[in-house]
């Protein structure tokens, strides 16, 4: 029996994955996707285990370093990712890392006493925040530091690429995601959307944050000039798509406001009807002939 095509999310933190993941509930049933997380030997020993069933899911994803493809000898992957501007990555990763007890580091930064200055400080010191996207996409992974070879490897994998997002972009980038993976649910629940930074105290850290991201900041820009070669094939529907979007999501905010700060996991529960959103919707609206084109 042949291998099926197999879609690869890497689920690079605080880059808008928990929305993602609602549509991957939607999209693919519980046997047909596979969910890694934790360190590289958990990864590969999930890996293991699921050769082992002789599974052979439509989607693997998580927080997983590209590369995964080679565990399950494919050699037709098709990745997909998200990539959000470095400096508001890094400071949301850092908060999220502030509210969680659980989390590995916040023994380190997330003492409520210190400043986000000194958190930012701290954070340089760790490796897993030193340029995360490009370990993500180098496949490194935080097992050592990222170098310029690792870097231009990740933009080769950008360029290469049949789809990249980008968080500040998210509408567009997922209704592109979803029409080339052939989903036929693209609306999400919106979920975990970080909370409003204002300008100035981003801009006093800035230059800290810059100082340890210098390959993410590079990765980002080749990433945004990818992505706008992929809108440019879409035309005004996907503009007039990405606004009806919008709206939504501004109405599940209005509705479902605990959703907002929330974590999702995929193949957990709902609350919002996205799909009755969908089916209500008239069949001239931008999103259903977008659906539909």
């Amino acid at each position: 029996m042949s291998r099926q095509q197999c879609d690869y999310f890497v689920h690079i933190p605080k880059t808008g994955g928990s929305s993602v993941r609602t549509l991957i509930t939607l999209n693919y049933q519980e046997d047909e996707r596979l969910n890694l997380y934790g360190s590289q030997p958990e990864i590969f020993n999930t890996c293991q285990q699921a050769k082992r069933d002789k599974r052979q899911p439509r989607l693997i994803q998580g927080h997983m370093p590209y590369g995964v493809h080679h565990y399950f000898n494919d050699d037709n992957p098709n990745y997909f990712f998200f990539l959000r501007e470095p400096v508001a990555r890094t400071i949301s990763d850092i908060r999220h890392c502030m509210r969680n007890p659980k989390h590995g580091f916040h023994h380190i930064i997330g003492d409520p006493e210190l400043s986000m200055s000194r958190r930012v400080e701290l954070a340089s010191e760790i490796i897993y925040y030193r340029n995360n996207m490009t370990h993500y996409l180098s496949e490194v992974f935080f097992a050592a530091e990222v170098g310029l070879a690792d870097l231009h490897r990740a933009m080769d994998r950008i360029w290469k690429s049949p789809f990249v997002g980008i968080t500040e972009q998210s509408e567009k980038s997922l209704l592109i995601l979803s029409k080339k993976l052939g989903w036929k649910c693209c609306i999400p629940q919106k979920m975990n959307v970080s909370a409003p930074t204002s300008s100035e105290s981003i801009d006093e850290i800035r230059p800290l944050c810059e100082s340890f991201l210098l390959f993410d900041i590079e990765l980002y820009q080749i990433a945004l000039e990818r992505f706008e070669q992929i809108v440019t094939g879409y035309g005004s529907l996907l503009d007039e798509a990405a606004e009806e979007l919008t709206e939504i999501f501004e109405q599940q905010a209005l509705d479902y406001p605990q959703l907002q700060q929330g974590t999702y996991l995929v193949g957990e529960a709902l609350e919002v009807p996205v799909q009755q959103t969908l089916e209500s919707l008239p069949e001239s609206s931008p999103l259903k002939r977008w659906i539909s084109d």
